[in-house]
């Protein structure tokens, strides 16, 4: 029934010329009865559904700014004039809904928290498509469940003077015929876009798009950071772009999806940079970027983290990898390294072998600092990644003096 709906859908429809406005034709085409249709495995659930509340608010107190208030009055009005919030899919992790506005235009990207089997506040009819079973573990070490939710917001928090471009990101709780009970999770505002990088090619981004994104993983040691969560989008928005209107001056990387950053210390194994693999990682930082690494406050940025989300919501082990990276992502762009050389520091060259930072947490045994004294581990870490950062740049200039020494002179030319 549902093939059968979504092939008259696409035979009303003009195909535009770029991803993000067929998403938009097709969520302004697909009626309420076709969502339903998608949406609701239960033929019964819609005359349920009916009967229940719908609501949404933001849960963190000062958090609601004045773009963050529009947003929800949006979706308000549009859920109260029948639109529904649209399923878009679900991840190894969680669901994922578009919040819509009364002219179906998409406003936000919801992602309710994972919950447990005994909780009441559980996706309703299409919950086994749509939530891990209960008990489910998390896929990467260091990662609890539910806390997915925490990180992006993290992540849009520590994003200061918005450089990295994290969209706005705050904590919501919904009600909707479509849920049971309220679901508490990320809201993300919808960043428009064309593609996503694995669509196109590296070559379109500039430097200084890459090294934006790249220096929040850095910082907040990403697990998850893949092509399919840099969305590519327009300076200058176009009615019909196309993909010859990518170029280095009008394309833009924003960062999404952050649920898997910051793993609780010392689980620093699986970091995954997919800009590494891209030339702009090797090239030098841009003034303006030194001065803005120089600039980040560990306990500034703790500080505003537990103000906003609580002093529970993201635990000590956490924050100390925030502090480790942080301090990490400060020392070695003030002695030269490129974000690439970062990146190597913090990242596996194998499977089966550890990366330069787990090396020198066990051998120093670092772990058992963060039970006595979690301050300690900062200053054991220091002199040992400095030591590192000597070794990598002296490499490096060795490598430059035998290219140097190996090129052939070029021989003049007799007439």
């Amino acid at each position: 029934m549902t093939t059968a709906i979504l092939g008259i859908i696409f035979l009303e429809m003009d195909f535009p010329s770029s991803p993000d406005d067929i998403r938009a034709v097709f969520f302004n085409n697909l009626s309420d009865f076709h969502l339903q249709k998608m949406l609701v495995e239960d033929s019964k659930f819609a005359e349920v559904g009916c009967q229940k509340s719908m609501e949404i608010k933001c849960v963190l107190e000062g958090q609601a700014s004045k773009e963050t208030k529009r947003s929800i009055n949006r979706i308000k009005e549009a859920m109260e004039a029948g639109i529904n919030p649209a399923f878009v899919g679900d991840t190894s992790t969680t669901a994922c809904f578009y919040l819509r506005d009364s002219e179906r235009r998409i406003v936000s990207v919801f992602k309710p928290q994972r919950v447990r089997s005994d909780s009441n506040s559980t996706i309703g009819p299409v919950r086994n498509r749509m939530m891990p079973s209960a008990g489910t573990t998390a896929l990467r070490k260091g990662f609890s469940a539910g806390g997915e939710g925490s990180r992006e917001i993290a992540a849009y928090l520590l994003d200061k003077m918005h450089m990295s471009g994290v969209p706005n990101t705050t904590m919501i709780s919904l009600a909707h015929p479509l849920l049971k009970g309220h679901q508490i999770g990320s809201m993300q505002a919808y960043a428009p876009h064309f593609c996503s990088a694995e669509d196109v090619s590296s070559s379109k981004f500039s430097v200084h798009q890459v090294h934006k994104i790249a220096l929040l993983d850095v910082r907040m040691f990403n697990t998850d950071r893949h092509a399919g969560n840099m969305l590519v989008g327009f300076k200058t928005p176009k009615a019909f772009p196309t993909a010859r209107d990518l170029t280095k001056n009008n394309t833009t990387l924003v960062p999404i999806d952050h649920g898997f950053c910051l793993p609780e210390f010392p689980a620093l194994g699986e970091a995954t940079f997919e800009w590494m693999n891209w030339r702009q990682s090797h090239e030098p930082l841009h003034p303006d970027l030194l001065s803005y690494i120089r600039s980040i406050n560990m306990d500034r940025d703790i500080a505003c983290l537990r103000q906003v989300l609580g002093k529970n919501m993201l635990s000590t082990r956490v924050l100390l990898t925030l502090r480790v990276c942080t301090m990490w992502l400060q020392l070695a762009a003030c002695n030269g390294l490129t974000l690439y050389q970062m990146g190597q520091f913090l990242c596996r060259p194998d499977l089966d072998g550890l990366s330069p930072l787990e090396r020198i947490v066990k051998h120093l045994k670092v772990d058992n600092l963060v039970i006595r004294n979690a301050d300690r581990v900062l200053s054991t870490l220091q002199p040992v990644m400095l030591k590192y950062i000597m070794h990598v740049r002296e490499k490096a200039k060795l490598c430059q003096h035998r290219v140097h020494c190996t090129t052939p002179v070029p021989q003049p030319i007799s007439v």
